[in-house]
């Protein structure tokens, strides 16, 4: 399994976006009986104002129904292609203004203000596990990095790794980093902020 990777190109934020919990899970599948409920056991425990959930392989016509039993104020959605890929966005009043800028099959794109004017942009990111598929979000987020002015966050799956050390298999023939990921992240001039967890998962 590969590890996830988040990324800005601004030294600092405007804000202390901190001041907000901020949740991003891969949890390969929302169709268990149980989902719901542990959605709201993990909003509780962990005081969460923003969820994106990634990978959701839930039907089209089950997706209203299930986000409004999750217990967020408001919420906004990427659905799945058959049953491959699907992002939901969760959150709660607390954070005050969220702008959705760009749905794509792969990511979301979306602002985030505060009370005092101030604003910041964020990548909600599901890439899909296709290499050939994947190049064309690379384009996609180019095109948003040319145009961005002040702080941006990517956050998510990128079924992507810049480092071969990153990947962990059991395959015979291991998967290499993907070049055009490398690529992408070199000519954006992003920054990888690391992570506090285990380091596979």
């Amino acid at each position: 399994m590969g590890q996830e990777h988040t990324a800005h190109i601004e030294d600092k934020l405007p804000w202390d976006y901190r001041e907000e919990t901020v949740m991003f899970w891969n949890s390969r599948g929302t169709r268990a009986k149980s989902f719901p409920s542990l959605v709201r056991e993990i909003k509780r425990h962990y005081q969460i104002d923003f969820l994106a959930i990634l990978e959701t392989r839930c039907d089209k016509r089950e997706v209203k129904n299930r986000t409004k039993k999750l217990g967020f104020h408001a919420y906004e959605i990427i659905d799945v292609e058959g049953y491959s890929g699907g992002i939901w966005c969760l959150w709660e009043r607390s954070v005050q203004h969220v702008t959705i800028l760009e749905k794509n099959p792969q990511f979301m794109h979306v602002r985030v203000g505060n009370s005092q004017g101030l604003s910041w942009e964020m990548t909600i990111i599901y890439a899909h596990p296709n290499a050939m598929v994947r190049q064309q979000l690379w384009g996609e987020l180019s095109r948003l990095s040319r145009n961005m002015l002040g702080a941006w966050i990517l956050r998510g799956d990128f079924n992507a790794t810049l480092l071969a050390a990153d990947r962990r298999s059991v395959a015979k023939h291991k998967l290499s980093s993907d070049k055009d990921f490398i690529t992408w992240f070199d000519q954006s001039h992003l920054h990888d902020l690391g992570y506090r967890c285990p380091e596979f998962t």
